[in-house]
């Protein structure tokens, strides 16, 4: 993940480069491929590298998208480093970049690391 090394030019180059990785490499893999072992893991380290202080979740499916869902963990001091996450995320088909984790149903299904709850 090479590209994420921008984070030295700036912030902006480096949400830059962390969501070109993204829709490069996870994207594509759909909600299939959220099933995978490590791709928690893997967005994970590379989220990290560029938001340090926020944390996500992914959602779904739900119908065809995904929620990646960022958030600031109810920290205030942090809502506008989730807002600008958010704005700097490009269109992805079959995705939602979502701030702050709204309330959702009890009736939903959660998948992670080969498991899934319901």
């Amino acid at each position: 993940m090479g590209n994420l090394t921008q984070a030295s030019r700036g912030p902006k180059a480096a949400a830059r480069a962390f969501w070109s990785w993204f829709v490069e490499t996870i994207a594509p893999l759909g909600a299939d491929g959220l099933d995978q072992d490590d791709i928690v893991a893997r967005i994970d380290a590379e989220f990290a590298k560029v938001y340090p202080d926020l944390a996500f979740e992914l959602w779904g499916p739900d119908g065809d998208m995904i929620d990646f869902v960022i958030s600031a963990d109810g920290r205030t001091e942090l809502f506008d480093d989730v807002l600008e996450a958010v704005r700097g995320a490009p269109k992805i088909p079959g995705w939602r970049i979502v701030a702050f984790r709204p309330r959702r149903s009890t009736r939903a299904r959660v998948s992670a690391m080969g498991h899934q709850l319901s």
